[in-house]
C-alpha cells in the first residue's frame, strides 16, 4: 500500500537491485515483486534475524509499526496530484 501511495504520487520508483538476498526471496509472489525491490531498497522492509522476508504470513502488531516507522521519512510532504 505504502507503495502505491507513494508512486500515486509521481515519486521515482526506480530501484537499483538490492545486496540483501534473503534465503526465501523466491516467496514473493510474481506480482508484489516490484514493490518488495522498492521497500528492501527503500529500507522499509530488512527482513528478519534469520535473513527471511517471510511474504507469505501476516505482519504482526510490532512488524506493522516498524513499517510504518521506517516509511515516515518516505511519506512526509508527499502530496497526491
Amino acid at each position: 500500500m505504502i507503495y502505491a501511495y507513494v508512486k500515486a504520487s509521481g515519486q521515482d520508483m526506480e530501484t537499483t537491485p538490492s545486496e540483501k538476498q534473503f534465503a526465501d526471496r523466491t516467496a514473493v509472489s510474481p506480482w508484489a515483486k516490484e514493490a518488495m525491490d522498492w521497500a528492501i531498497d527503500s529500507g522499509l522492509i530488512n527482513g528478519n534475524e534469520q535473513n527471511f522476508l517471510n511474504p507469505q504470513r501476516n505482519l504482526t502488531r510490532a512488524e506493522l509499526c516498524m513499517l510504518i516507522y521506517n516509511a515516515r521519512d518516505i511519506l512526509v510532504g508527499i502530496e497526491l496530484p
